[in-house]
């Protein structure tokens, strides 16, 4: 398990070597795009405490969700792109909303929904009054919650990992196909994935040390090596020659 961690995390890092920009590109415009229709929410919620604002605001980051799961779709598909030494673009980013984008929402709201059933306590717990002196114990409260709800949530949906990759190999295959595919492929793999996963939680803490901007480097190594995970399981081979000059270019 560690040592196919260890070679699925060179082979991205090798498949990645000279070809940062692009996916790095991506995530940045991702996440402005997030931060700018988010923003008029979030404010909203700041300025008033009634529950209606609130469930606004929950339905209004859903939709929103969906929409940037559209878009991390195409940037998985950017790094499937780099790892088969393909030269991707900006506009891969718009895949899953040219190819029936339907699919994908079915795997959205399998994986989210899971997430959000794991993570109810935390969402009703939010809804509640809290006082000056009871504040440190519900934020721990809440935050234990939400952390035992990650991780049963992880550990649940973890078998789904590759359903988009699926679809963007097969665009005829069905999100319920998807999913029974990569739960298929995953059996005997979820622990190896979990490990993988797990190795990054060192780098993650770095990227908070970094004030997130170390997250610029991390999130396409991580996806660049779900990525190859995704190869390796369906027994495709790859070679990348770091040697070579880069081929990828930032052409929208």
């Amino acid at each position: 398990m560690r040592e196919r961690s260890k070679v699925i995390k060179g082979r991205a890092r090798c498949a990645l070597h000279g070809k940062y920009s692009v996916p790095m590109l991506a995530l940045l415009i991702e996440l402005i795009v997030y931060l700018m229709i988010s923003a008029p929410f979030s404010q909203s919620i700041l300025v008033s405490s009634k529950v209606s604002s609130r469930v606004v605001y929950v339905i209004a980051n859903i939709l929103l969700f969906m929409v940037l799961f559209e878009v991390g779709v195409g940037i998985s598909y950017i790094h499937l792109k780099i790892a088969r030494n393909e030269r991707p673009y900006l506009k891969d980013m718009l895949f899953a909303f040219q190819n029936r984008p339907d699919r994908f929402i079915v795997v959205f709201l399998a994986r989210d929904g899971i997430f959000f059933i794991c993570l109810l306590p935390t969402y009703i717990m939010s809804f509640t009054e809290v006082t000056e002196s009871n504040y440190v114990s519900f934020t721990l409260l809440m935050s234990l919650f939400t952390l035992v709800g990650c991780i049963i949530a992880v550990i649940i949906t973890i078998r789904f990992v590759l359903a988009e990759y699926l679809m963007l190999d097969n665009v005829e295959m069905s999100g319920v196909e998807a999913l029974k595919e990569s739960m298929r492929l995953m059996k005997g793999n979820n622990k190896n994935m979990l490990y993988i996963y797990a190795s990054f939680i060192g780098y993650s803490m770095l990227g908070l040390l970094s004030f997130n901007v170390g997250f610029l480097w991390l999130v396409p190594y991580m996806t660049q090596t779900v990525t190859c995970f995704y190869l390796d399981t369906i027994g495709e081979t790859f070679y990348r020659d770091v040697v070579k000059d880069p081929v990828i270019d930032v052409t929208v």
